[in-house]
Parts: structure tokens; sequence; C-alpha cells
């Protein structure tokens, strides 16, 4: 057992090991990669980091991870000496070795007990003489396959649910074991019983094994909290999802590899089982490793502004207290004063409701205190101390100071999860079959440390699932004209004070076809709907629970559970994820994120008196709609309410119903809030029936009262958005985000809660799960937003603003035509027309051309008088040139032409428009013509 302070330099330990082992994983792959070139620099500097493993280990008398790590420092010695090249191989050997490490040191206090017989068998080759031939390593992995038979008798003893053929089945569907300890601390917090947490386990995991009493507990609540009970679960998930997924703290949950399985669960302690008593787990069980992950180090600059800032505070506090002492003793006086105040009041009414002739001197003199009594409280005043403004505003610059200074100490840079993918795409590539090479960018861009350890998770699902589904075969690459090694880009960079990630490669694309066909056969959406879908809402198919196209499960893909999970952390973080995906070329995710959790600016709103925080990453806008235009702009969808907002429709959610609050208004007369009994804001929004007019309404008409518009706020969730309608928008406000409570945990509603600068607690809205609980469907409101758009758009094209010719024809009719659809206009005289039968000619530039006059094929007056002057319109478009006789020309002007086409109808007619506020028919001069002359051709 040792004391406490052997414990902090054990974890201080842990700690410098870890970070050891984060830097030689780059630097092995380095050497691989560069083999002809071997770096005697990255040799040394892997050596000196097992060294110092080895020699910290030592020291604790931690046997097993100094072994191991002494085998690995002779290979390295002799790959120093050149006695070994850094083949693949040997590589391979080496990371296994760092693995290893790895495992003990997150299980320290029984790493003693974990075997490595395996990984120093596979390194003795390579400590004399030449390395492993091919079939020796055949060798190796039978002596695996043979302990992992043996570990199956330890197995099957603790736990019986688990027989030879159970555990063989689950090895070859390539499953993870997982020992989950579930307390009775945790059931109580998620207000989950035995049942319910068993069905939330279905869709995640297969029970292998569980405590036969478990189910038949009823009573929770009156349980020892501490009380746990151990499960076995297998899951296709790996260990940096399925916490996530089963909803379980990490350090509860215990990967057990298949060669250690025997092992690994003898060293767990038996907590609870069928027929025995409980057993609370003792509070040393949680390693000193994980204690480890708990620190962070921070930059000794960063330190240095936080001491100097804090110096100043201290400066600024002591000049405050000097500045504001004498006021407080001057304080001490004020009920004096305010006792000499009412009794001076006093006796001036008396003196002026008595005789009316006393002597006013008394009354002056009762006046003076007065006066002298007010001016010595207006003194109290903090803004007339002298030098108190500045002193004021360089507190509040160093608070400021120190809250950024503070917040850096928290970020890290993101390269601290981007260093283990280069070791992840080699694994993948070279198991699968496949090339790819990872390009890293932007790995200087800092986040919390808290979204940096939930990011971990999602990134590898994502990076992994780009191997499994997007890079393709080498021969398949080569036979698409590509390149067989395939490119995986990770990049990181800053937009719009939010960190952008995003994990693209050059392989096959999703298929949209096949999403929608796997979507459709597990019935996460019907034939009729994935008829209706976006290319982008195919996309997202990905992310629904249970959604997998891959043809078999394999241990990287098959559940389809890992993009689900995906989703939802990046979502936990505050942030979107989008896909951009093109077929044969590639696909790219794009995640948005935060840079901090911790403080956050809001807006700050208000429903029915109570107030709460919209963080401001996810609001796009606010909108005001004025009283009277309630009726026009909202409008109904399924029975849904929504806002018509630049040709869009927003489906709105009233915050005060979602919160089943009675929603209140504004009294137009008498100011007062009283309850609101309509069902929506557009009820009664109507003009009232006669019967009604003089009885139930009044002028002022609460439909036209500045105090009763609507207010919300537009809203994001992924690529959709919605209007949250409140009482009241106050004003921005960096806010400090407070955890909610155990009470308060399965309230989906809120993500936190923060303290306001007035000393109020107001909660903080997540949008996301607001839209959830209003249960939007956002498919309806898109679908009837694009029939509203092209409706719009067809409005649109019927209001053109153009230039037009305004004539009539010596009638009572006005009629127009684009001056585009016009060649010339040629004024004649009546006598120069030409008739041969029926029909008329003139005679134009040394031809002839025919006429044709309105009123013989239209539907209109004719000319009431012959006139000595007409003239011709000349059209464009047509083979052959004639002419349309038209009587007075009007005018020709620009105009924007409303278009009604079902008023006037004939052929050569497009429809009848208000033009300088008279009806005009608007001519279609080729098919006018055309209807003429059916012998009429165009160009």
């Amino acid at each position: 057992m040792m004391d406490g302070n052997e414990g902090d330099i054990l974890n201080d330990v842990i700690l410098e090991s870890r970070e050891h082992l984060v830097n030689i994983e780059p630097d092995l792959l380095a050497l691989e990669r560069d083999q002809k070139k071997v770096s005697e620099e990255v040799i040394n500097r892997i050596f000196r980091a097992v060294h110092s493993i080895k020699g910290g280990f030592g020291f604790f008398g931690k046997t097993n991870i100094t072994k191991l790590s002494h085998s690995m420092e002779t290979v390295l010695t002799r790959l120093r000496k050149k006695e070994l090249l850094p083949t693949t191989k040997l590589i391979d050997v080496l990371l296994q070795g760092v693995d290893k490490v790895r495992a003990l040191l997150d299980d320290i206090h029984y790493s003693d007990s974990i075997p490595i017989e395996n990984e120093l068998k596979i390194l003795e080759p390579f400590l004399e003489g030449q390395a492993p031939t091919e079939e020796e390593n055949v060798m190796a992995e039978q002596t695996v396959i043979a302990n992992e038979a043996s570990s199956l008798d330890n197995l099957t003893q603790k736990y019986p649910d688990i027989n030879s053929a159970r555990f063989n089945d689950l090895k070859e569907k390539r499953f993870k074991i997982y020992e989950v300890v579930v307390k009775v601390n945790d059931l109580i917090k998620k207000d989950l019983n035995p049942v319910k947490l068993l069905e939330n386990w279905k869709p995640i995991a297969e029970v292998v094994s569980k405590p036969g009493n478990f189910e038949k507990v009823k009573d929770i609540k009156g349980l020892d909290k501490e009380i746990a009970y151990n499960f076995i679960l297998a899951s296709i998930l790996d260990s940096d999802l399925f916490p996530s997924a089963v909803d379980m703290p990490k350090e509860q949950v215990v990967l057990i590899p298949y060669e250690n399985t025997g092992n690994e669960l003898q060293n767990s302690q038996e907590i609870a089982d069928s027929g025995k008593d409980h057993e609370k787990i003792p509070p040393s069980q949680k390693t000193d490793s994980q204690v480890a992950t708990d620190t962070l180090r921070v930059k000794v600059s960063l330190l240095n502004s936080l001491v100097n800032l804090a110096g100043e505070l201290v400066l600024g506090r002591n000049q405050m207290i000097q500045k504001l002492q004498s006021k407080i003793f001057e304080g001490k006086d004020f009920e004096k004063w305010t006792v000499n105040i009412f009794k001076s009041l006093e006796k001036i009414d008396a003196s002026c409701s008595g005789n009316s002739g006393k002597d006013l001197r008394a009354v002056q003199a009762d006046i003076t205190i007065v006066k002298e009594s007010i001016q010595k409280l207006l003194g109290l005043r903090l803004t007339d101390i002298h030098g108190i403004n500045p002193l004021i505003q360089n507190i509040d610059r160093v608070t400021s100071e120190i809250q950024e200074n503070i917040m850096q100490t928290r970020m890290q840079p993101i390269a601290t999860v981007f260093k283990k993918f280069p070791r992840i795409i080699r694994d993948l590539s070279k198991n699968m079959g496949k090339e790819a090479e990872l390009i890293l960018t932007g790995e200087e861009v800092e986040l919390d440390k808290s979204i940096i350890e939930m990011l971990s998770d999602p990134l590898t699902h994502l990076v992994r699932n780009s191997i499994d589904h997007g890079i393709e075969m080498p021969n398949v690459r080569l036979g698409k004209g590509k390149s067989s090694k395939g490119m995986v880009c990770l990049s990181a960079y800053h937009e719009g004070g939010k960190v952008i990630i995003e994990i693209s490669d050059d392989g096959a694309g999703i298929n949209l076809p096949k999403v929608v066909q796997k979507a459709i056969e597990k019935g996460l959406v019907t034939s009729e709907d994935a008829a209706k879908m976006t290319d982008r809402e195919k996309r997202m198919i990905v992310f629904e629970a249970g959604f997998s196209t891959a043809d078999k499960i394999t241990d990287i893909s098959g559940r389809g559970v890992g993009m689900d999970v995906v989703r939802t952390n990046i979502e936990h973080l505050g942030g979107t994820i989008e896909i951009e995906s093109e077929m044969g070329k590639g696909s790219r995710f794009i995640m948005k994120l935060p840079l901090t959790l911790a403080i956050i600016p809001s807006l700050l709103v208000s429903a029915e008196g109570y107030r709460y925080a919209i963080p401001q990453v996810g609001i796009e806008e606010l909108v005001r709609i004025r009283s009277r235009e309630i009726k026009d702009k909202i409008k109904k969808v399924q029975g849904a309410e929504v806002l018509r907002l630049r040709n869009q429709l927003l489906p709105l959610i009233r915050l005060s119903s979602i919160l089943r609050m009675e929603p209140t208004f504004i009294h137009p007369q008498t100011g007062e809030k009283i309850p609101d009994k309509r069902a929506r804001w557009s009820d009664r929004r109507d003009e009232a029936k006669e019967a009604l007019k003089n009885d139930k309404r009044e002028k002022s008409d609460r439909r036209e009262s500045t105090a009763n518009a609507i207010k919300l706020a537009v809203l994001k969730v992924g690529s959709s958005r919605y209007g949250l309608v409140v009482d009241e928008i106050s004003n921005s406000e960096e806010i400090v985000v407070k955890p909610l409570s155990n009470y308060l945990k399965t309230c989906k509603l809120y993500s936190g809660c923060t303290i306001l600068g007035n000393g109020t607690v107001a909660m903080i809205l997540d949008p996301t799960s607001l839209a959830q609980v209003a249960e939007l469907r956002f498919d309806v409101f898109e679908k009837a937003s694009m029939e509203e758009k092209a409706k719009i758009e067809s409005q649109q094209k019927k209001i053109e603003k153009q230039e037009i010719l305004l004539f009539n024809n010596a009638g009572e009719e006005v009629f127009g035509v684009a001056i585009s659809k016009i060649s010339r206009i040629e004024k004649i005289e009546a006598k120069g027309v030409n008739h041969v039968g029926t029909k008329e000619f003139l005679k134009y530039e040394n031809r002839s051309i025919r006429l044709f006059r309105l009123e013989n094929h239209l539907s209109i007056s004719s000319p009431k008088e012959d006139s000595q002057f007409l003239y011709v319109l000349l059209p464009k478009g047509l083979k052959q040139q004639v002419g349309i006789i038209i009587h007075n020309v009007i005018d020709v002007i620009s105009t924007e032409v409303v278009l009604e086409e079902h008023s006037v109808k004939g052929a050569g007619l497009l429809g009848s428009a208000i033009v300088q506020e008279k009806m005009t028919l608007i001519l279609d001069l080729i098919s006018f013509l055309q209807n003429a002359d059916p012998n009429m051709s165009q160009d």
C-alpha cells in the first residue's frame, strides 16, 4: 500500500508515460515510411521515451511494464546500431508493444497479473539474430490462438452463461466483449429501471451475461446507491464509442481482449451475481491512470500572465476599498438624515395648515434642514466619488482578461486528437488490403479540453468509415483511373467564431440509391417518402439509428449504430455535422463546433415572466411581426402554424406552450395580462361577422395593438430552421454555463443553466431538443416551402419589368406589346394600303408586305371612323415580312406587367394587365399572326 506522496508521484509517471506513448507512435510510423533513410534523431527520441517509461515504473516495482519496456529498448538499441532495418514486421511488433504498455497503464494496480508473454515472444526474434520468417509469424499467431482457447475456462467459470459455443460464436462474428458495471446510482440519475435499461441496450449490444436477479429488482430508490451489477456485453462497436452508446461512464466499461479474457475477468471484482449478496465497489477501485487524465499542462507564459493580472486585480480591489470607505462611513448617518427629513416635513405641514399669519422663519428653517439632508443623501452616490469610474473600468478590463486567460488554460491544440489517426489509417489499410495516406492540416487549431475529449470518438469512427466504406481496393481504383493509394484528409480551421473540422476522402462516395434502398428495407423510410427526398435528405439517412450499407458484419462496421452515436455526440457538444458526397469521387464530412462550452454568448428571452438563455451559435436571426400583419404572414400547414419568411415557410413553436405555461396577451385598453384562449395566433384574425361587430369586438382590437406583436428567434437545427416565439427579447450576454442538477437531468429541453448579472437563474434552452419535443416534421414543411416557392416563382414570371408600346385601334380597347418583339413602327397614309380581294398589302422598301387588322381576328370593337394616317407594326422573328395596322400610338413606357391570364382569352392574346390604371390587352404578335395566317412561319 503506497502513501499519498507515492500515489501522487505514480500519477505523474503515468501521465508522462502516456505522453511518451502518444509521441512514440508517429515516430515509429515515420521510421516505417522512410526505411531507406533512417533518422538517428527519431530512433534516439523513441529510445529515450521507452527508457523513461522503464525507469519510472522500475522505481515502483511494476515488473511487467519494466520487462516489456526493456525488451523494446533492446530492439531499439539494435536498430540504432543499424543491426536491424525498420521493416513493416518490426514496426508492427513495436506498435504491439506500445499498445500493451498502454493497456498496462490503464490498469496499473493489476498490471503485473496481465500476461505479456505474447508480446515478449514476438519481440524475441529481434533481440538477437535475424528477423522472424513468415513461417515463424504464423507459428506466433497459432500460439495466440492457443492462449485464447485456454482462457475460455476462466471466462466460463465466472460467467456460466458463456459456454464454449457461445464464446466461439461471438469471436467468429468479430464482436468485442465488454464488462460493464452498473451502479444503482446510475439508474436513479437516468430515471431507469432494470427492464428499461436492458431495452435501451438491445439495438447497441447483445447481453451475454447478467445477474440473475437484476430484472426482479423493483424499488431501485430504496437500495444503497453504491450497489452495483456486473454485465458482459458483446458489441461490434469499438471501445472509443461503446461507453457513449450504452450511456455509462468510461471507468465502468472495460474492454476484455480475446487473448486475455480469462485473466481480465479474474482481476475484476465480482459485484453481483445470482443468489449472492450485493457488495459495494470500493472508492479505491478508481485507478491512478484514470485520475491522471484529469490533469492538464499549461504554458508557463500563460500562468505568468494570470499571476500579473491577479496582482492588478488585488491592487484594484485595495483602491476600491479606500475609495468606498469614506462613503461607507457617511452611510452610517443615513437613518438620522432620513428621520430629520420626515420630522421637518411634518413641521412644515403643521405650520402651513395652522395660522397663516405665523412667522415663516420657522418654516424656512425646516426647509433648509430638508435641503441639507437630501444633499447629504445624494452625496452617497458612488458616481460622485473622485476617480471611481476609471477604477471600475480598470477592474472590468482586468476581470475580462483573467477570464480570457483562464479559458486559454483549457484550450488544447487539436493535434492531441489528430496524432492517433496515422496509426489507425495504417492498421486499417493493412488489415483490409487497401492503400491509404492521411493528410493532416490545422493541427495547431485550439479547442476547449472538454470538447477535445468528447471529439475523439466521433472522429475515430468517421476516419474508420473513410477507409472501410470510402477508399476502394487498389485494383478497383486503378480501374477507375485513380491512383492505387487513396487519400484521407483531416483538417481543422476557424470560421465565423467556430472550429470547422473536415474529414474527406477521394473514394467511392455515397451510393444514394443503395442508401435509400437499405433505408426502405430496414423500415427507416417509406417508398413514398423516399421519392420526395432531396439528395441532402438522402445523405442524412446514414445518421439514422440502425442504418448500415455493409453487406456483412465485420469488426469495423455493419451494425448501423456508429453514425447515430457520432451525430448524437456532435450535437451534445453544441455542434452540427453535414455530408457532401459525389458518387465515384469521394465524400466530405463537415463538423462545426463551438470553441468552448464553459462561457458562451447567448440571447436572453422571456416567456410568461420567466427568463431563458438561447446560445447564439444556434440563432440565425430575430424577427418581429406586427399585430396587423399576423393574418397575412402566418399560415397553417397540416394543422401546424408556419411563418412565410422571404418565400420560405418557417414552422413556429410558442415557448410558453412547449413549457406548458398558460399563454397570455396584453389587453389593449387596460394594459393587463389576461389569458389567451386562442389555440393559434391566426385564430380570429379575419374580419368580424356582421352580428359580432357591435357586440364582441371593439375598435381598439388587440390585433392592432403593438404590445401583441409576435417576437421570435429563428433557430438552426442542422440544416433546418424553425421560429421560437417568445414574449420578450432582452439582450445578448456572455453567460457561464452551469450543469443541471440531478433533478433536471431528464429534462431534455435544457442544456444547462446560468446565473445572470442581477442574480436570477435562467435556464439555457436546447434548440434541438425543443424541435424534438414539439415533434416538428421538417420534411413536411420543406416540401410545402418548395411548393410555395414554385408558386411564387410562377407568379414572378408573370411580373416582369419591360418596355411596352401602348396603342389603341380607334376603339375603346387599349393594347400593349413588348418593344423587344417589334422590328419597326411605320407611319403611313391610309390611301397607301392596296387591296387584293379581301387581303391588304403595303409597298415597303421596294416590296409588298401583307397587312393584318386586329378587329378582323380578335373579338374587339372596330374603328368608328376612317383615319387619314395609320401605323404599321413590323414584328420580329418571322421569315416573311408582314405588318399589323394600328390607329393610334399612345406611349412607350417601362413598367412591371402583372399578367392575368384568365380574365381575357383569345388567340394572339397573352392576357390582360393594369397599366396606368387602365385595363390593357397584352398582344402576342407571333401567335396572333399565326392564327391569322396558318402558313406563317417563324425564323
